[in-house]
């Protein structure tokens, strides 16, 4: 996929717009690790270590590697380590994790728009203008259209692949530059007190011998000796995520392609530009983000390219349901302004407001719980009758009718727009979703074994421990089950039983009529009080089930 080419000058205004280079403006930034020296010396020591080991290990695997010190940050505070992936670690992942990449120019027809926005165009077309909800013409982006396949090293020559620097979008240099960190361990030695001591009375341990503070590095020493008894010992691995819980990295994240506020935008050019090499956040920020650009069809395929898969579908759902609110919103107004000509023709309603028909000229007396209630006239409830026939006719019968059908609808014309979403984006077969190995799992357990799919040394439990481990949870998860159902039969026991004890404690005698009054209603406290204490059982069992 080759990019737009530009001259000397253009490559150079884009360079001083961007912020995702190296100092040498030529390696592309894919991610950056920042993180704050500690103030105390000995944990300083010990992060230093963590921190160089685990960036020797990126190195290894191919990621270039550049430390801005703390001195060059805005708050004086914070060092940046910034990650750029070789093409040959990128690559490599895109092979294991099975990146779909074009291999030849699609001859397929395009798909076409639906009927309604092809109305629209036909409309604008006549009266000389262009489709409003389209993006205008000086802002679409060509777009070719290919055949895909998994990227597979082997047969590289099969793949379009031009200029490497744009063979893969933002988004996928991200995530497969991530998948390349979180994949990295770093081996721990971790040894029982004490074997530790013995082996530090044999003069095995080297220098730093304080723990690190954080509970799942105690008794870890990075430069620690097995012991002579490696039955004793047990190796242990870190990664990315561990190391981050444990502030030896206060960050990790993706930078974006520009700076917005930065004056070095406002010396380009754009014009100049063509628009498929604008940076994305620049683009997305003129045609999507810019309010005057609410009305316009969403740019989904520059908002997969910049921010992924999983960003660009949420929009396309909110795109896809706003879209269709529109049919019950029309219909419902429809709805509304015959319910208020029902409400000025209604029969029933004319009865409390017209005078002479019906009751009109009638006193009602109103409910109220005093001795003597004043009364009022029939037509002054003229109001109520109104508005209650606006909303009480045979019209929102048909309106929730409609509503039931417009949900099924709409939930099998989403199915049918997500599912041609996936096949034009290649992502049915992708592994986005691969969940990661938690660092307190890696760290408890001591075996591992080699993972067919991502071809990894991952941990795992032997069937004994599995089982064991998977008895307690069921047996666990049961008893807090019937726990449960015991205190919702509590509260269901004191739903039904308490308007009986309240009234015994509420009822007095009335010093006027004589008679025997609640001053409350029991019922209604019985409620509010059930309520409350379910509230709290939720709470309290929520903490219970966490820990």
């Amino acid at each position: 996929m080759n990019s737009v080419p530009l001259d000397r000058e253009g490559e150079a205004a884009l360079k001083r717009a961007s912020t995702a280079f190296f100092n040498d403006g030529y390696r592309q930034i894919d991610f950056i690790l920042a993180y704050q020296p500690d103030s105390n010396s000995k944990k300083r020591a010990q992060k230093v270590r963590f921190r160089q080991k685990f960036e020797a290990s990126m190195r290894r695997e191919g990621l270039e590697l550049e430390v801005e010190g703390k001195e060059n940050s805005q708050d004086g505070k914070t060092a940046f380590v910034k990650v750029h992936a070789s093409w040959e670690a990128l690559t490599r992942q895109a092979e294991l994790d099975r990146i779909q990449m074009p291999i030849m120019a699609s001859d397929l027809e395009p798909i076409k728009s639906s009927l309604i926005n092809r109305g629209l165009s036909a409309a604008s077309a006549l009266i000389g203008r262009s489709n409003p909800f389209e993006l205008q013409p000086e802002y679409q982006v060509k777009r070719e259209k290919y055949f895909t396949d998994a990227y597979d090293r082997k047969r590289e020559e099969q793949f379009l692949i031009g200029d490497q620097d744009h063979f893969f979008t933002q988004a996928q240099r991200i995530y497969l530059t991530w998948s390349i960190i979180s994949g990295i361990t770093i081996s721990l030695n971790v040894q029982k007190r004490k074997k530790r001591q013995q082996s530090r009375a044999k003069g095995d341990i080297l220098d730093n011998e304080s723990s690190f503070s954080g509970s799942l590095f105690n008794e870890v020493h990075l430069n620690a000796v097995v012991d002579e008894e490696p039955r004793e010992s047990r190796v242990k691995t870190a990664n990315i995520q561990y190391l981050l819980s444990n502030d030896i990295y206060g960050q990790a994240f993706p930078v974006h392609d520009c700076d917005l506020t930065d004056s070095a935008t406002d010396t380009v050019d754009w014009s100049k530009i063509p628009i498929e090499r604008w940076p994305k956040r620049k683009y997305l920020r003129t045609v999507w983000g810019a309010f005057r650009q609410w009305h316009r069809h969403q740019p989904l395929d520059e908002i997969r390219d910049y921010f992924g898969e999983k960003v660009a579908i949420y929009y396309a759902w909110l795109g896809f349901y706003t879209k269709m609110l529109v049919y019950p919103a029309v219909f419902g107004i429809f709805i509304t302004l015959w319910g208020i000509w029902h409400a000025f023709n209604d029969d029933e309603a004319n009865s409390f407001c017209k005078a002479g028909i019906g009751g009109a000229d009638l006193l009602i007396c109103r409910a109220c719980r005093q001795p003597a209630c004043p009364y009022i006239n029939v037509e002054d409830e003229c109001i109520n009758a109104r508005l209650s026939a606006v909303i009480d006719n045979w019209g929102t019968t048909i309106f929730s009718v409609f509503m039931a059908v417009w949900v099924v609808v709409f939930l099998e014309q989403w199915k049918r727009y997500q599912s041609e979403l996936r096949v034009r984006w290649d992502v049915s077969e992708n592994k986005m979703n691969m969940e990661q190995v938690r660092p307190d799992y890696a760290l408890k357990v001591n075996n591992a074994k080699l993972n067919p799919v991502t071809q990894r040394m991952e941990p795992f439990l032997p069937k004994r421990s599995l089982l064991q481990r998977t008895l307690i949870s069921i047996s666990s998860v049961v008893f807090f089950m019937f726990v449960v159902m015991a205190l919702i039969s509590a509260v269901m026991a004191y739903k039904i039983a308490g308007p009986i004890l309240w009234y015994a404690r509420l009822q007095y005698k009335d010093p006027v009529t004589g008679s025997t009054e609640v001053s409350i209603s029991p019922t209604l406290l019985t409620s509010i009080t059930a309520s409350i204490l379910n509230g709290l059982f939720i709470a309290v069992m929520t903490k219970i089930y966490m820990k």
